[in-house]
């Protein structure tokens, strides 16, 4: 359940607003924080860190939607093959493939059929094989409704990309955060739970998802 308050804040360049409402939702091992939302257990200077950080982010994303938003594009896109190649496999190639091999299927089974009904297959075997083959056919096409589903997501992706760049392009020259604006290019920002360094300093990572394209930094 979120937790929220209203508080007043002393030093409005290095805050939100000079009002806030402040929101914490526990997901995860991490904080959401969702719009202009701070875990209140964390002291004020965390702000003095967000703000800034937050900033300069938007700022350089906005940078680039200006000066080249072609090479911007094709980023977000190279950064969702990377992904697919760290998984081993292209969707779309393992897609042919079954595809191929369900079409394959298919012919075989037309021909296994002719085969047991000219008196060439015994029953026992046409049996056997049937079996088996239907049982490839239903495997084939679950995975095929599967793959297709993420070639569509694929789609979507990159079009979202496409809208992200021509959100960004219509900031220019951002000097402040509001909430308008973390509300628009924003859909949510994770600050996880402290952890210790092997030099033993502590180190708090911030996660920001941005709106159509999430988690790019």
């Amino acid at each position: 359940t979120p937790i929220c308050r209203e508080a007043p804040l002393a030093a409005p360049q290095a805050l939100f607003l000079t009002r806030i409402r402040f929101c914490i939702c526990q997901k995860g091992r991490g904080l959401s924080v969702l719009s202009l939302a701070l875990p209140l257990s964390l002291s004020l200077t965390l702000y003095d860190v967000l703000y800034p950080y937050v900033l300069s982010r938007l700022q350089y994303w906005t940078k680039l939607a200006q000066e080249d938003e072609d090479a911007l594009l094709l980023r977000l896109l190279k950064a969702e093959e990377k992904e697919q190649v760290k998984a081993g496999k292209s969707v779309k190639a393992t897609l042919k493939k079954a595809e191929r091999r369900l079409e394959e299927l298919d012919r075989l089974y037309i021909k296994l059929y002719e085969d047991h009904a000219n008196g060439k297959i015994p029953d026992r075997n046409f049996n056997m094989m049937s079996a088996n083959w239907q049982k490839e056919q239903a495997e084939l096409e679950s995975q095929i409704s599967e793959l297709s589903g993420k070639v569509e997501a694929e789609k979507e992706n990159a079009s979202n990309a496409r809208k992200w760049v021509e959100l960004m392009k219509q900031y220019t020259d951002l000097q402040e955060l509001t909430a308008p604006l973390l509300n628009a290019l924003i859909s949510k920002i994770v600050v996880q739970h402290p952890q210790k360094a092997e030099d033993g300093t502590m180190e708090q990572e911030i996660e920001i998802f941005y709106r159509f394209v999430g988690k790019i930094d």
